[in-house]
């Protein structure tokens, strides 16, 4: 399920370059999810037998993977503060429920914010020295107030 209120990561790395497997590749994404989690005043919870992380009421964010090449595509997905109740149609690991940011955290949390802050960590998770954060996309700005209304409204 990829809806408003998601934040989608899909890194494109060339695994031979790197020098890394599908496994570490997988690894790193899930650390920096992880400590953007910690950030952000959640504790992550690996889900056995997936590469998906959980918090106290249901997964938060779930990783996957492409690759064709040498190339490794797709990635993950971090629910921050969508529509749940599209939720109930998605298979998840362990038959666990999904959950957001948003409802592990008494504050309401901006996609902006977290954005910049898992583009930081995968940097670090990745090994990338230099990266650029676009933020000027119009329709940005638009799911962003979107986003933000839904959240004054919770």
């Amino acid at each position: 399920l990829h809806a408003p209120g998601q934040l989608a990561i899909y890194p494109i790395i060339p695994l031979a370059t790197r020098g890394w497997t599908v496994g570490d590749y997988l690894r790193r994404l899930q650390q920096a999810l992880a400590e953007l989690l910690i950030e952000f005043k959640v504790k992550p919870v690996p889900v056995p037998g997936s590469m998906a992380l959980a918090g106290r009421s249901g997964i938060l964010a779930a990783l996957g993977v492409s690759v064709r090449q040498g190339v490794a595509m797709h990635g993950a997905f971090l629910n921050v503060n969508p529509d749940m109740r599209d939720s109930g149609r998605v298979t998840v690991a362990g038959g666990q429920t999904m959950s957001s940011l948003l409802s592990h955290r008494a504050l309401p949390t901006k996609m902006s914010k977290v954005r910049a802050a898992l583009v930081t960590h995968l940097a670090e998770a990745l090994m990338l020295e230099r990266y650029h954060l676009h933020t000027g996309h119009p329709l940005l700005a638009e799911l962003s107030a979107e986003n933000e209304e839904r959240q004054s409204a919770a």
